[in-house]
C-alpha cells in the first residue's frame, strides 16, 4: 500500500497486513464517531475522514494518532485543546505540522493550504491557542503534526468570539468547508474576495479535486 505522501517515507505492507490494519482502524473509527459525537467533536471526524485501503499505511496511522489525541485532550476536561508542552511553534513550523497531518487527504490539504496562504490565522494567537491540536506522528515518532478544530472555530466565528474582517471571515468559512465539509454560503463567501484570494480559492478547489497546483502563491 502506497500513497501520495510528499516529503515522507512511504510504507509498503503485505496485502493481508493492510486488510487487518484497515479493519482495526475502521472499528476504531466507529468507536470515535460515537464517542466524539457525544463530546461535540464531530468536526474532527469530518476533517480526518475515514480509513480506507486507498490511504497509505502512514496516513492511516497518523489519522488515528491525531484524532485520538484530540479526543483525549477534550475529554480530559479542556474546553479547547491547548498546545501541549514544548509544542509552541512559529507560523512556518505550524504550517508544516498542519500539512503533515492532512497529507494524503486532498480536501484537508486544500483547506489547510488556503488558510496558510491567506497569511493571517497562523499569526493570530487567539486562533492558534484555541483551535489547533498538536501531536507527533506515531509512524515515525518525530514528525510534528497539528490539526484544526474547524467546528469550534466556525462556532466561535458565528458567536462573535473570533473577531475577523470580512475577508478573513470568508476565507475561514471556505477553508472549513473544504477541509471539514462545513456548509458555506458561496454567494456570501465569494462576493467581496479580492483578486489574490480568488486565485487562492481556485487553487484550493483544484487541490481538493486531486489536481494539486504545481505551486501555491507564496505572497
Amino acid at each position: 500500500m502506497t500513497g501520495p505522501r510528499q516529503g515522507k517515507t512511504e510504507v509498503t505492507l503485505p496485502a493481508e497486513t493492510v486488510a487487518g490494519l484497515v479493519e482495526l482502524l475502521t472499528a476504531t473509527d466507529e468507536f470515535l464517531h460515537t464517542a466524539c459525537a457525544s463530546a461535540g467533536l464531530t468536526g474532527w471526524l469530518r476533517s480526518r475522514g475515514s480509513p480506507s485501503p486507498e490511504h497509505d499505511a502512514s496516513t492511516l496511522i497518523d489519522w488515528l494518532s491525531v484524532t485520538a489525541l484530540a479526543f483525549r485532550n477534550l475529554t480530559a476536561g479542556h474546553d479547547s485543546a491547548p498546545a501541549l508542552p514544548g509544542k509552541i511553534m512559529t507560523a512556518p513550523g505550524l504550517g508544516a505540522a498542519l500539512r503533515a497531518c492532512a497529507a494524503g487527504l486532498y480536501p484537508a490539504e486544500a483547506g489547510i493550504s488556503l488558510l496558510i496562504h491567506h497569511g493571517t490565522f497562523l499569526h493570530r494567537g487567539d486562533f492558534t491557542s484555541q483551535f489547533i491540536h498538536h501531536g507527533t506522528s506515531i509512524s515515525d515518532g518525530t514528525t510534528k503534526m497539528a490539526a484544526i478544530d474547524w467546528d469550534a472555530a466556525i462556532t466561535a466565528l458565528d458567536a462573535g468570539d473570533l473577531p475577523c474582517s470580512g475577508g478573513e471571515r470568508r476565507i475561514l468559512r471556505l477553508a472549513a468547508s473544504l477541509a471539514a465539509g462545513i456548509p458555506v454560503d458561496l454567494q456570501d463567501a465569494v462576493t467581496g474576495l479580492d483578486d489574490r484570494n480568488i486565485r487562492l480559492l481556485l487553487a484550493a478547489i483544484a487541490h481538493a479535486a486531486g489536481r494539486r497546483p504545481s505551486t501555491w502563491e507564496n505572497s
